[in-house]
């Protein structure tokens, strides 16, 4: 069977055929899953943490022809790697990502035809999360479901700020705030609580815009953008243009992957 998984943007399974995978499980971490479902005010942990339980697991069973280059691709992999699933382009659904350690190497086994079965448990040290940045209008953004925890890699891009800006989370009510000076130039206003950097520019999302960030203030508790009950997220923002429509950048986060 062909591989559901790429290792730091590689099939699993080698082009060359000097490996490829016979059978792989993954397993759901154990125990009580820390909630998206948030009470206001309530601050969640960003990560798959368990309550008595153990992260989430991928077992996999390899067919090995060449076992040295199959032993030098996994010693030359960082101590955490990018496990990716890209679900087939019909499906709709994102493609997601989790950093795992490899946690353990079966000693290989021989058979008949002149390969060796080889296996390989590796354990997750994060939460899944969309490989790609989201990036949607603030008023669209209640349509990007399905996010079990906090949204990773924040930041927002306001056009026609005035001397203040300030967006927060529905749900936790954590905020950044940003002061804009005066006689700075520029249509656009960067805010990146994730980064903490601020920029004006002419452009969205102006990374080669005036940097403001001393006029940056971000919640002491941090920034965090977490889901309601229903799983949608909601910001509460001024300091702009009625006729202005900011835009947020951000991924999702999940409990498990999405397969296709």
């Amino acid at each position: 069977m062909p591989s559901n998984y790429w290792v730091n943007g590689v099939k699993a399974d080698d082009l060359d055929a000097r490996w490829w995978v016979r059978e792989e499980i993954y397993t759901p971490p154990t125990g009580t899953l820390i909630s998206a479902a948030a009470t206001p005010g309530t601050f969640w942990s960003q990560g798959m943490s368990t309550v008595g339980g153990q992260a989430a697991t991928l077992w996999q069973a390899y067919t090995v022809r060449d076992i040295w280059a199959f032993r030098r691709w996994l010693e030359s992999l960082p101590y955490a790697a990018w496990l990716e699933v890209r679900p087939a382009k019909e499906s709709n659904k994102p493609a997601t990502r989790c950093l795992f350690k490899v946690l353990s190497v079966s000693d290989p086994i021989k058979n008949g035809d002149g390969v060796v079965q080889v296996g390989v448990t590796w354990e997750a040290i994060g939460v899944w999360e969309d490989t790609v940045l989201n990036e949607t209008e603030f008023r669209w953004l209640p349509g990007f479901t399905g996010s079990h925890f906090p949204a990773k890699d924040v930041s927002f891009s306001v056009p026609f700020p005035r001397d203040w800006v300030e967006i927060s989370c529905a749900v936790t009510g954590s905020w950044v705030r940003g002061i804009i000076p005066n006689g700075s130039t520029g249509d656009h206003v960067l805010l990146d609580p994730t980064h903490r950097r601020m920029k004006r520019g002419t452009d969205w999302f102006a990374d080669t815009g005036v940097d403001l960030d001393n006029g940056l203030f971000v919640d002491p508790r941090g920034f965090h953008l977490i889901p309601n009950a229903e799983g949608k997220f909601n910001l509460v923002s001024k300091g702009y243009k009625d006729t202005a429509n900011p835009k947020i950048r951000f991924r999702r986060t999940y409990a498990q992957p999405v397969f296709a």
